[in-house]
């Protein structure tokens, strides 16, 4: 197997004296642990694990970090963390040769990376570097963000950029999806869902975590409008946050008990159960982010996703008519919207059908597809066997999509 090295800023932590860590990032790392031989370096965080951390489903060879950074005056933690992360880097390339190295943007320590191997470009192995937010210019973005955007602009050494962003990128960038889910769950998933008919009393689902930035209480504002518009549905909230106590309280004080159902942080294997039933994904976000997995899980149901107009969200919605993007705070087009699928209810079942079709390019094997294809590019054939990929690649034959 080909040596992988991997920097990121990917939170762990210790369970019952085992290792788990951000539970998407962790999933994406143990695919590709099927294929690579892994050594990561990363933080890891005393205290006690949030439920969505997981463990890694393969071993790889774990290389702590202490954590660094963060808002405010903790910033100034880095100038005592960043020579120590230097000192790993430098000592783990010196001890070990790899095939690829990924370094997963932005952080401070993804920064710290990037300006080493700007430094060392007698360093020549070929970097996968990801920029896993939203590439699109955001004011709220970190100054460190945006400096890592101006590096990889401009370049790093014998290196490649994938993101979630496609429109007139630089020649070392390729577009890239967010895996989501495997490929047998997706045919399972499609099967399921297949005779799913939009009937009253609707359901909609809201899965994430329940803050600001991910538009809960703009989604219950939404919810509050369809019931003074006599609409029959039912409201599924699947996850926690800081946030949960006020989202309660407005349930309560709207008179929305019996709509509404506050499910709480569910494990992951229930996502799929819920929006097997799921009508519509109401998830206005407004978060700096790439692409949200819970729209692609959602989309292999044929739940149709009415989501923020963030990323890279518009672009694949409206253009493959998988549903609708719509500002976090535009409360009145959401309810018009979900009201006009009621008027129609053929564009829902075209949309749904759409929504299953399309899921398929967020799939963990099209992006082993799509990263062993990439790499082939740039010079590294990895000895797989693609069987797995063979199928992938009969199955989205014929299916034009940018990612």
């Amino acid at each position: 197997m080909l040596r992988l090295l991997i920097i990121s800023p990917t939170p762990h932590h210790k369970k019952k004296n085992n290792l788990v860590g951000h539970g998407a990032t962790i999933k994406e790392l143990s695919f590709l642990s099927r294929y690579f031989e892994i050594t990561h370096i990363a933080p890891l965080y005393e205290g006690i694990a949030p439920e969505s951390e997981l463990p890694y489903t393969r071993p790889i060879n774990f290389i702590p970090i202490i954590p660094g950074g963060g808002k405010g005056l903790k910033k100034v933690s880095l100038l005592k963390t960043i020579p120590k992360w230097l000192e790993q880097i430098d000592r783990i390339l010196k001890k070990q040769d790899f095939d690829l190295i990924h370094i997963r943007t932005p952080s401070s320590f993804s920064l710290t990376s990037l300006i080493y191997f700007l430094k060392h470009r007698e360093i020549t192995t070929l970097k996968w570097i990801k920029f896993a937010g939203n590439w699109e210019n955001n004011p709220a973005e970190s100054f460190a963000t945006r400096i890592q955007k101006r590096l990889l602009k401009k370049g790093v050494p014998n290196s490649f950029v994938t993101v979630n962003y496609f429109k007139n990128l630089p020649h070392n960038f390729v577009p890239f999806p967010n895996p989501s889910l495997y490929f047998s769950e997706y045919k399972k998933n499609i099967e399921l869902s297949r005779c799913k008919k939009l009937v009253t009393p609707i359901i909609i689902t809201y899965v994430g975590a329940l803050n600001h930035e991910k538009g809960i209480m703009n989604a219950l504002m939404v919810i509050r409008k369809l019931k003074e518009s006599g609409i029959s549905f039912r409201f599924l909230v699947a996850g926690n946050g800081p946030m949960e106590k006020e989202a309660r309280n407005f349930v309560a004080e709207n008179d929305l008990v019996k709509e509404v159902e506050f499910l709480g942080a569910i494990p992951h294997s229930r996502v799929f159960e819920i929006f097997k039933s799921s009508h519509f994904l109401l998830f206005p976000t407004h978060f700096n982010e790439g692409w949200p997995k819970v729209i692609s899980e959602g989309m292999s149901m044929g739940t149709v996703p009415l989501a923020g107009r963030v990323s890279i969200i518009p672009e694949i919605l409206e253009k493959y008519k998988i549903g609708h993007s719509i500002y976090s705070n535009d409360i009145e087009r959401y309810v018009e919207t979900i009201k006009d699928y009621l008027d129609n209810p053929q564009k829902w079942e075209t949309h749904s059908a759409n929504a299953r079709k399309y899921a398929v390019f967020f799939t963990y094997e099209y992006y082993g597809l799509k990263l062993f294809k990439t790499l082939e590019k740039y010079g590294l054939n990895l000895p797989y066997d693609g069987e797995e990929f063979k199928e992938i690649e009969r199955f989205i034959r014929g299916k034009e999509f940018p990612l």
